[in-house]
């Protein structure tokens, strides 16, 4: 009986290894990654919302414009939460219509999500940064309101 089940186990093994593609396709190596998002106007007036026993909620849209690795110009939706405590956090999701990219003229949008100071990472793209996926660490400048976005980003074929 053991011997049926390995020798049915080797043989699905075999199938399956041979349903793999012949020759593997790979991302391209992960590169570095630098660039500042430089908070303009509001689009739209600041929502502030007081919910429950003294927490604040604040949303507020921007323009952004991106100098760097990635160049361009953005929208940025932000929330921000004051608890009753004190302790802030806060997230974002920067939409930005990309022209350039590490030095080479593109044509694409990426979505970012990140908060105002610890993580960012690419969500989604199109056109040419379509399969372009990236992480890192951000960090906030106040004066004038600037994010420096540091990490790695590779594309997918």
């Amino acid at each position: 009986m053991k011997k049926r089940i390995i020798s049915v186990f080797v043989s699905l093994l075999v199938v399956s290894i041979f349903a793999l593609p012949m020759s593997a396709v790979y991302a391209t190596k992960p590169t570095y990654v630098e660039w500042d998002s430089v908070t303009g106007m509001y689009l739209a007036t600041p929502v502030v919302d007081v919910v429950g026993e003294n927490t604040i909620i604040i949303t507020k849209t921007v323009k952004t414009w991106e100098n760097g690795d990635i160049t361009g110009i953005g929208t940025t939706e932000s929330r921000m939460i004051i608890h009753k405590d004190g302790h802030i956090t806060t997230s974002a999701v920067t939409k930005i219509t990309v022209t350039g990219f590490m030095g080479d003229a593109v044509v694409g949008t990426l979505v970012v999500k990140h908060g105002s100071i610890g993580l960012w990472r690419i969500i989604s793209g199109t056109g040419d940064l379509a399969n372009l996926h990236g992480e890192g660490e951000i960090t906030s400048n106040s004066a004038p309101k600037t994010w420096t976005f540091k990490g790695q980003a590779h594309l997918d074929p």
